[in-house]
């Protein structure tokens, strides 16, 4: 996306072309000559996020390296319905972290739409902001508000990820990290059970998590220039 963007929009950064999974696009608004979707001093933020992924990565490799070989040993010699109690543990487990965890943990916060007199330097499209209303979860919460936890929690991995990248309410910072933890240590869990299943978009999501999570941190305690770490709240 980055390349095609660059080579067919003029734009470099910007991640306009779709390729096999479409996460939206940020753009400035045409009118807003000044802005920027990131700066320069945001490319530190963006190596310090990459080797901190990297050694998150490792970890998750360390961890599911150890469970391969305990279910090598423990898991695989007995009969086939120690697997499919194994999956069924796994199942159960999700879900009652999900439900819990969006009961218990989950805030309700209000849905913060951008005021006609606001000068938004990112411009989601109608049908991105139809798609990311669609898929708030309420959960319990009154009118106007949703809950976050559960927002990202019950929908699937690609609406979650649109919901980090493009809600202009917020996600607290405690919400992030819970999620980005328990989604994390079930990726890993999950990651070798007799079903199929995959890596690729999970570990977007948790990225996702992390990167909105990072956002909400600077945003909250250093000022940036317009431009900079734009978007997240």
């Amino acid at each position: 996306n980055f390349f095609r963007s660059g080579i067919q929009f003029r734009t470099w950064g910007s991640f306009q072309a779709p390729g096999l999974l479409n996460f939206g696009e940020f753009r400035c608004s045409d009118s807003d000559k000044k802005c920027h979707l990131w700066t320069a001093v945001d490319l530190a933020f963006f190596i310090i996020i990459g080797v901190i992924g990297g050694l998150l990565g490792a970890t998750f490799n360390c961890l599911n390296k150890r469970l391969a070989k305990y279910r090598m040993q423990h898991v695989h010699p007995k009969p086939n319905v120690a697997r499919v109690l194994e999956s069924l543990l796994v199942a159960l487990v999700t879900t009652v972290v999900m439900f819990t965890g969006s009961m218990v943990l989950g805030e309700c916060r209000k849905l913060s739409l951008p005021s006609p007199g606001t000068n938004d330097t990112i411009v989601p499209q109608v049908s991105l902001s139809e798609a990311v209303n669609s898929s708030i979860r309420t959960f319990f919460c009154p009118n106007e508000t949703y809950n976050d936890m559960a927002t990202l929690f019950f929908n699937t991995q690609e609406s979650a990820i649109l919901q980090l990248f493009h809600q202009d309410g917020t996600f607290s910072p405690v919400t992030l990290s819970l999620f980005f933890g328990l989604y994390f240590l079930l990726s890993c869990w999950t990651y070798g059970v007799s079903v199929p299943s995959g890596l690729f978009v999970p570990s977007l999501l948790c990225g996702a998590a992390f990167g909105r999570l990072v956002a909400n941190l600077l945003k909250g305690y250093i000022v940036f220039p317009e431009g900079g770490i734009n978007g997240f709240g």
